[in-house]
C-alpha cells in the first residue's frame, strides 16, 4: 500500500501509562536492550488501541516498534510494521527501511513525497539542544542524503549528485554525502562548503537557537575572531548536471579561504618528534565566564525552568498546589522533586518532553499518596486539557537560557570543527582525484590528535599504494592497525599492499586476524584470497574472494580480484564476466577497465585493448603503469609517435620507472634516433646498474652505429651479468665479430684495387 506522507507533527501527547511505557522503551533502546524494546512497544501498541486515544498516539506506538526491531536488525518487520505510516518520522524510517530491502523505487517515492511536504526539523546535527533525542523527526538534509543513496543505487547518478550536494548545502558535516561525491567523480569544493557557514549561526537557515542570540555572540566575536568575514565567498561553481562525472568540479591547490586559529588547533610537529598537543578552547583575556552568567531572575510561577532556580528551595508545580490540597505524602513529593530538579539541572534538560512526563508522572504521584480517584481524574484531565498555546509556552520556557561564554564556546567549537573538517575534506577530494602527494600534504596539516588516527593514517598509506610506495604504505598501515586495532575498513588494500611486498607471512597474519575477528567480513575474505594467491593457489584464492562477492555483491574489489583469478587460469569469458561486474558497481574503478584490457591484450585484439588501457588511464591519470601499458599496445599497433608520447608521460609521473626507460629507448633505436636512446640508456644503467638487457640493448645500438669495440664491450657485460641468457648473447658476439671480419675483407678489398 503506498505511503502517504503529512506534515511533520509535535510528538503526541500520551497519558500516564503511555508516557511510561516510552520512557522504557526509550531506556531499554539506549541499553540496547532491543528484545526487551520491542516487548514493551507492543504494550504500549496494544494500549492506545483502547478507545479514546488518537491516531497519532497509535501512529507514534507503531513508530516506536519499527524502530525497536529495526535497531535489532530486522528492516523487514520494520518495514510491514510501517506499511500504513503517514508521520514524517515513520515515512523516513520506511525509506530507510526499503533502502536497506532494496526497493529503490518505492523508497524514492516516499523520500519524495516527504519533500513535498517541505516540513522538516532544524539540523539536530547541529544543535542537539533543540530537538527530542528519540523523536525520530528527520531534518531536510537527512532526506536528501537518503535520496542520493537510493538514486546511486538505482544508477541515477546525475540525480544522486544533486541530492548529495543539496543535502551538503544544509548541512556541510554530513561527511557520508561527501564521500558519496567523491566516489561519483564530482568533489565539490571544501571552500565552498563552508562559504556560508557563520560562526554565529552555525549552520545557515538551521541553527535557530545561536541565531536568536545573535546580538550577544556578535559583541563577543567582535573581542575574538574580528569583523571580517573569515569564510570568503567562493566563486567556483560545480557543475553537477553537466553529464561529465570525470572533471573535477574544484581546485584543490589554491589556499584555504580560511586561516587557522592557533586558538583552536595545535601546531603540527615533526613526525619524529610528535607530542600529543591537547586543543583547550579557552574564554577570551580578561572575560570571566562568571561575568557572562544570566542573572535575570527566573520567575517563581513557572513550573518547567530549571536552568536558573530561584534561591528557595523548591520551586511549586504549575497549577497543583492550588486545584489540590497536598496531604500527606506533601514532603516526600517535595524531597521527590528536589531531587528531580537537581538532576536535571546537571543534564542541561535538552529533552523537552521528558520536562512534561516528570512533572505529569510526580504530579500523579503525589495524588495517589494524598488524593481520591476524582481528584486524579481532574488532574489528568487539566494536564491534557491544556491549549496548544500553554504547551509551547511551557516548552519554550523549559529550554535552558544558555550564557554568553556558553554561546561562545559554542561557535569556537563548531568553528574548529569546520576547520578540521575543511582539511579533511581536502584530503579526501584530492584523493578522489588522483592527487596523491596534494592528499598527504592535507593530512599531515591536520592537528595531531586527528592525524594520529587510524583513519587519518589509511588515507595516507592509500596515497603512498597509489604512488607504488608500498614500503612507506605498510608502515601507515601498520600505525592505523596499531591505533585501532579492530579496524577493518581499508585493511583489503593492506593485504594487497603485502601482496605487492611479497610479504607471505605477514599477509597470512592479517587475513587470520580479520577472519578471527568477524568470519562474516568481507575484506576478511578478500585478504586470505591475496594470501592463498601470493602462494600461487588459484583455486583457494577465488574460492574466497567469491565467499566475499557472497557476504556484499556489491564489492567491485572482489568482482576485480575474481576476474584476475580467472584470467590465472585462462578461463577468459569468466574473467570478463566479473570485470563487467565491478564496472556495472563502480564506472570509476580503473582496476577493471585494466583487466578487461589485459584480456583483450592475451587474445591478440590490441585495438580493444587499447580502448580499456585508455579508459583506465583516464580514471586515474596519475598511474604510470596504465600510460606504459597505452604505450606498448600504440607500438604494437605501429603508432609510434603516440607511443614515444605515453612513454614519456609515464616516465615523466615516474622518473624511476625503469621498465618504461627501456621500452622508451629501444622504441627510440627504432625510430632512428640512436643518440637519444643511448642518453636514456645511460640514465637507466644509474637507476639498475646490474640489469643486463640494458647492455645488450646499448651493444646493439651501438653496433648499429658501427662502433663494434664498444658494442663488443657492452655485450660482454652482459653475458656476465646473465649466465641464463649466454647462448642468445653470445650469437650477438658473434655477428659482431662476423661484421667486422667482413668489414675488414671489404677494406683490404679497397685497399688493393
Amino acid at each position: 500500500m503506498a505511503v502517504k506522507a503529512a506534515p511533520a507533527s509535535a510528538m503526541p501527547k500520551l497519558d500516564a501509562v503511555g508516557e511510561r511505557l516510552e520512557q522504557f522503551i526509550q531506556d531499554s533502546l539506549d541499553k540496547y536492550q532491543f528484545r526487551n524494546a520491542i516487548f514493551l512497544a507492543e504494550r504500549l501498541c496494544s494500549h492506545v488501541r483502547l478507545p479514546g486515544h488518537s491516531e497519532e498516539e497509535r501512529e507514534y506506538a507503531r513508530f516506536l516498534l519499527a524502530t525497536s526491531h529495526y535497531r535489532r536488525g530486522d528492516p523487514v518487520l520494520a518495514w510491514s510494521i510501517l506499511q500504513e505510516s503517514s508521520s514524517t518520522r515513520g515515512c523516513f524510517l520506511f525509506a530507510q527501511c526499503c533502502l536497506d530491502l532494496r526497493r529503490y523505487i518505492e523508497c524514492t517515492d516516499v523520500l519524495e513525497r516527504l519533500l513535498e511536504s517541505n516540513n522538516f526539523v532544524a539540523c539536530t546535527a547541529i544543535d542537539s539542544k533543540h530537538g527530542s533525542l528519540l523523536s525520530g523527526e528527520p531534518d531536510k538534509a537527512s532526506v536528501l542524503n537518503l535520496l542520493g543513496h537510493s538514486a546511486r543505487a538505482q544508477k541515477r547518478h546525475r540525480h544522486a549528485i544533486r541530492h548529495f550536494k543539496e543535502s551538503l548545502e544544509l548541512n556541510p558535516f554530513l561527511w557520508e554525502a561527501f564521500e558519496n561525491l567523491c566516489e561519483l567523480g564530482e568533489p565539490p569544493d571544501p571552500n565552498d562548503m563552508f562559504s556560508t557557514f557563520s560562526a554565529r549561526t552555525g549552520i545557515t537557515g538551521l541553527n535557530n537557537g545561536l541565531n536568536s542570540r545573535g546580538s550577544i555572540l556578535s559583541k563577543q566575536r567582535s573581542r575574538t575572531l574580528g569583523n571580517e568575514n573569515p569564510f570568503g565567498s567562493s566563486t567556483i561553481q560545480g557543475t553537477a548536471l553537466d553529464g561529465n562525472i570525470d572533471k573535477p568540479s574544484f581546485s584543490l591547490n589554491k589556499p584555504s579561504d580560511f586561516v587557522l586559529s592557533k586558538q583552536n588547533f595545535a601546531t603540527p610537529m615533526p613526525p619524529d618528534n610528535r607530542a600529543l598537543a591537547l586543543t583547550a578552547t579557552q574564554s577570551p583575556a580578561g572575560d570571566d565566564p562568571d561575568d557572562f552568567v544570566d542573572k535575570t531572575p527566573t520567575p517563581s510561577n513557572s513550573s518547567n525552568n530549571f536552568a536558573n532556580p530561584p534561591p528557595s528551595t523548591a520551586a511549586p508545580l504549575t497549577g497543583t498546589t492550588e486545584r489540590v490540597p497536598l496531604k500527606r505524602g506533601a514532603s516526600i513529593a517535595k524531597r521527590t522533586y528536589d531531587r528531580t530538579k537537581s538532576a536535571s539541572a546537571l543534564t542541561g534538560l535538552t529533552n523537552k518532553r521528558r520536562l512534561e512526563r516528570s512533572a505529569t508522572t510526580l504530579n500523579l504521584g503525589v495524588e495517589m499518596r494524598g488524593s481520591n480517584a476524582l481528584q486524579k481524574f481532574l488532574l489528568a484531565s487539566d494536564l491534557n486539557n491544556k491549549t496548544n498555546e500553554e504547551k509551547e509556552r511551557e516548552n519554550k520556557d523549559a529550554l535552558p537560557k544558555r550564557t554568553e561564554a556558553e554561546l561562545w564556546q559554542e561557535s569556537v567549537a563548531l568553528q574548529s570543527m569546520a576547520d578540521i573538517f575543511r582539511i579533511m575534506a581536502r584530503a579526501y577530494g584530492s584523493f578522489a582525484i588522483h592527487k596523491f602527494a596534494d592528499a598527504i600534504t592535507q593530512c599531515n596539516s591536520l592537528p595531531f590528535a586527528h592525524l594520529n588516527s587510524g583513519w587519518v593514517q589509511c588515507q595516507i598509506a592509500k596515497c603512498k599504494m597509489e604512488m607504488a610506495d608500498y614500503e612507506e604504505a605498510e608502515k601507515h598501515f601498520e600505525l592505523a592497525r596499531t591505533l585501532e586495532p579492530s579496524m577493518h575498513k581499508d585493511m583489503d588494500v593492506y593485504s594487497s599492499c603485502l601482496w605487492h611486498l611479497k610479504k607471505e607471512t605477514a599477509l597470512s597474519t592479517l587475513a587470520k586476524d580479520l577472519k578471527d575477528a568477524n568470519s562474516q567480513s568481507h575484506v576478511a575474505w578478500v585478504a586470505l584470497g591475496n594470501a592463498y594467491n601470493l602462494r600461487q593457489e588459484h583455486e583457494q584464492a577465488l574460492s574466497c574472494f567469491q565467499r566475499a562477492i557472497q557476504l556484499n555483491d556489491q564489492y567491485a574489489y572482489a568482482h576485480t580480484l575474481s576476474g584476475q583469478e580467472y584470467f590465472a587460469l585462462e578461463e577468459h569469458d569468466k574473467a570478463q564476466a566479473e570485470y563487467q561486474l565491478a564496472m556495472t558497481i563502480n564506472p570509476r574503478h580503473y582496476f577493471a577497465w585494466y583487466g578487461m584490457g589485459q584480456i583483450y591484450s592475451k587474445m591478440g585484439k590490441n585495438d580493444l585493448s587499447l580502448v580499456y588501457y585508455q579508459e583506465a588511464q583516464k580514471l586515474n591519470p596519475s598511474n604510470a603503469v596504465l600510460l606504459y601499458l597505452v604505450g606498448t599496445i600504440q607500438e604494437k599497433l605501429d603508432r609510434a609517435p603516440d607511443a614515444r608520447l605515453s612513454f614519456e608521460r609515464a616516465i615523466k609521473i615516474n622518473p624511476t620507472n625503469v621498465v618504461a626507460r627501456y621500452r622508451l629507448a629501444k622504441l627510440l633505436a627504432d625510430m632512428g634516433f640512436m643518440n637519444e636512446a643511448i642518453d636514456e640508456l645511460e640514465l637507466i644503467k644509474n637507476l639498475a646498474p646490474n640489469e643486463p638487457k640494458v647492455y645488450m640493448l646499448q651493444g646493439k645500438i651501438l653496433d648499429k652505429m658501427g662502433n663494434k669495440e664498444e658494442a663488443l664491450k657492452y655485450l660482454t657485460w652482459a653475458l656476465d651479468l646473465d649466465t641464463k641468457s649466454s647462448h642468445e648473447i653470445q650469437g650477438l658476439i658473434d655477428k659482431v665479430h662476423k661484421g667486422s671480419e667482413e668489414q675488414e675483407l671489404n677494406y683490404d678489398y679497397i685497399m688493393d684495387e
